[in-house]
């Protein structure tokens, strides 16, 4: 497996995430990760797989697997439906409210909340929430913000990231996208569309200093 850049079956994934499959090297438990989102039958089951991965013998005890498994999530969150966004995000409450794990792995879920709680694929493809799904998704959104609110401050790196979803949440020009990437990817940062290589000196500048605020 090692060296081989073929994509993997989903059997394949969900025996490297098996209980009882033979211990996974880092190499493979990574590859197998990020082919989650684009080998899945539905966005359901990539969930319920990511969630396996989480508590599986291939990722206990690695700090750098369940990291990637909460971007994996919170990426996959952000387009899904509503049904897929409850489930996704009560998995990131669970990972951001629990301090026994590691600030990394928290940090990475307080990111991904601001994903999935930002984008909402339904009202942009103007579609109806069934009305549970409506109730359950707003129940998801008001647990969420108080907890990012809850763990929100400028000083620590846990506490900046739930201060920047938290402003991303109340910022209406946010559609949950960083806009100032190459990569279609979803981030609390706003970013900007426009910016070029020659703008690093100035954006260096902002982030220096103090007296801005860390969302700006």
């Amino acid at each position: 497996m090692a060296g081989s850049l073929e994509a993997l079956s989903w059997d394949v994934i969900s025996r490297t995430f098996a209980e009882s499959e033979k211990d996974t090297s880092v190499e493979e438990a990574y590859r197998a990760l990020f082919q989650i989102r684009s080998q899945c039958p539905s966005v359901g089951e990539a969930a319920d797989m990511l969630q396996r991965a989480f508590f599986s013998r291939a990722c206990k005890g690695s700090m750098l697997l369940m990291h990637e498994v909460c971007y994996n999530m919170g990426q996959l969150g952000a387009r899904a439906t509503s049904k897929d966004k409850v489930k996704i995000g009560k998995f990131l409450l669970w990972v951001l409210d629990n301090e026994a794990l590691d600030e990394v792995t928290r940090h990475e879920a307080a990111e991904g909340l601001g994903a999935v709680t930002v984008y909402d694929v339904d009202a942009q493809n103007d579609n109806s929430h069934d009305q549970h799904e409506t109730i359950a998704l707003n129940a998801l959104r008001i647990d969420t913000y108080e907890v990012l609110q809850r763990n929100s401050n400028q000083e620590t790196p846990l506490g900046q990231t739930c201060y920047l979803a938290v402003k991303a949440i109340d910022d209406p020009r946010h559609d949950g996208r960083i806009c100032a990437c190459l990569f279609q990817s979803y981030d609390p940062a706003l970013g900007d569309p426009n910016a070029t290589t020659s703008d690093i000196s100035k954006f260096y500048t902002q982030c220096a200093d103090p007296l801005l605020d860390l969302f700006d």
